[in-house]
């Protein structure tokens, strides 16, 4: 047993692996020799119609979308536009001046209402009794 003790103190800090003598100068010669030639492929001619057929259909689908929303738009044109109180699915008659009277009123409500909330704070804030 002590003899392996002894053999590992030896090799204590040293490495043991060795690379041979000029292994890395012709290593990269090795490998070029082992590799097959690589042949490139010969460049493809473009022809012109192949460079304008993008451009083509570019302009052909403008062109299909223009006519799509021009035959939408043919039976807009014939018919007079509705007021809104016709766009709705159930249609009211009621006089233009109604719906401002409405308005005005719901207005005042709420601002009775206001005052009335600032009223009862200013006056628990004086009476110190404000939450």
């Amino acid at each position: 047993m002590k003899k392996g003790i002894t053999n590992l103190d030896e090799l204590k800090g040293k490495n043991p692996f060795r690379v041979p003598e000029g292994y890395f100068e012709s290593l990269t010669t090795q490998i070029m020799e082992q590799l097959p030639e690589k042949r490139l492929p010969e460049p493809v001619k473009v022809s012109l119609v192949n460079r304008m057929l993008p451009w083509v259909y570019l302009a052909a689908m403008i062109a299909g979308l223009g006519f799509f929303f021009k035959v939408l738009n043919i039976g807009d044109e014939n018919a007079s536009k509705p007021s809104a109180s016709e766009s709705f699915l159930v249609q009211s008659n009621t006089p233009d001046g109604a719906y401002s009277a409405i308005d005005e009123e719901e207005d005042l409500d709420y601002l009775d209402y206001l005052e009335s909330q600032y009223v009862s704070y200013a006056l628990a804030e004086k009476m110190g009794n404000f939450e």
